[in-house]
């Protein structure tokens, strides 16, 4: 075997040692768990359809195959959203 081709062979075994181990990593994330995605108007809207048709897919592409949930907040703005998705997360913290 040449020095290229061994190489060669060598940086192919590399990538993939390298594409895989992330994968296998991430294998149970989030598995059994609930993802809430908080949208701050309210539900019929344009910014609740993007958010469904996101939620809809969005958990076959995360390791464990989560639950995506869409939580409607309207009012002022959004900003009622963003205010308690703040004290919840500084709570967990």
């Amino acid at each position: 075997m040449t020095r290229s081709r061994a190489a060669s062979l060598l940086s192919v075994v590399l990538m993939a040692m390298v594409w895989v181990t992330p994968a296998a990593a991430q294998e149970a994330n989030f598995e059994g768990k609930t993802i809430r995605m908080v949208v701050g108007f309210s539900p019929g809207g344009g910014f609740d359809a993007y958010a469904r048709a996101i939620a809809r897919h969005y958990g076959k592409y995360l390791a464990g195959k989560p639950t995506v949930v869409v939580d409607n907040m309207p009012g002022a703005g959004s900003l009622i959203a963003a205010i308690i998705r703040t004290i919840k997360r500084s709570r967990m913290a």
